[in-house]
């Protein structure tokens, strides 16, 4: 993508499985000698304007299990962008979550993802990629 090359940070809207437009960004985060990172996200503040459900997530009541109903439905959507991701650029590892800060790394997991998880996960395996969905 040339525009993300040239200029290392993008910003949109993008169209959610519910049919509500949200501003989105993506960026490139290149390490020199290290691992290279594509972060999309989508801010928590627009999310809640269009699902009530969303509250005050990540904190209190509406952050843990309780978010597991309302992320399971996005965490899936953007389970599948990253899938076609792979197809065109294969990767070791996504992530799919709130504010996740690169503290992760593929060759951690091994190949699998954490049994408790607050974040989803998308892994290689056989040429295929396997999501393994936040359950926390």
């Amino acid at each position: 993508m040339s525009s993300l090359a040239e200029f290392g940070h993008l910003q949109g809207t993008a169209t959610l499985p519910s049919g509500h437009r949200v501003v989105c960004g993506c960026l490139a985060i290149r390490e020199d000698g290290g691992t290279d990172w594509l972060v999309f996200y989508l801010p928590v503040g627009a999310l809640s304007r269009v699902d009530a459900e969303i509250g005050g997530f990540p904190f209190g009541q509406d952050g843990g299990a309780a978010s597991l109903d309302w992320r399971r439905t996005l965490d899936n959507w953007l389970a599948a962008i990253g899938t076609d991701i792979f197809e065109e650029v294969p990767f070791l590892l996504g992530l799919i979550g709130f504010e996740l800060s690169g503290e992760t790394y593929a060759e951690q997991l091994n190949g699998h993802a954490p049994e408790e998880r607050w974040e989803g996960y998308l892994l290689p395996a056989g040429g295929r990629l396997r999501f393994d969905p936040a359950n926390r």
